[in-house]
């Protein structure tokens, strides 16, 4: 799992609860504190492991995320986020761990998405 060297949101009961926005690509995992951080470990991870992906679109991330957009949804998933204990879930999954662990800045509907800005510090 690759992971930014950044504060996260971790559990310190056992409990599950949501610990970073995340971006998958191919199975690997890219945690920042929002989904723009863990796309930028994203975009590093490429310019060194997949270079002629990189170069193909010049390095405009809003063209290579309508590149990667083009790919099965289990090779490349930009809505989702990590709990505590590792576990990548979908943005409205996330949303009921965040509420359950009263995690949440504001009420959210049940089965909403969940953004990085919800989530409490």
């Amino acid at each position: 799992m690759c992971r930014m060297n950044m504060e996260s949101r971790e559990s310190v009961s056992g409990v599950e609860t949501i610990r970073n926005a995340a971006v998958r690509y191919q199975g690997k995992i890219f945690e920042g504190v929002t989904h723009g951080h863990a796309f930028g470990s994203l975009l590093e991870y490429l310019h060194v492991e997949d270079p002629a992906l990189y170069a193909k679109v010049h390095g405009d991330e809003y063209e290579l995320v309508a590149e990667l957009e083009q790919l099965p949804h289990d090779q490349f998933d930009f809505e989702g986020f990590v709990t505590s204990s590792g576990r990548y879930v979908p943005r409205a999954e996330a949303t009921e761990i965040a509420r359950r662990n009263r995690q949440l800045t504001r009420d959210k509907a049940a089965g909403a998405d969940l953004y990085s800005e919800d989530l409490r510090g």
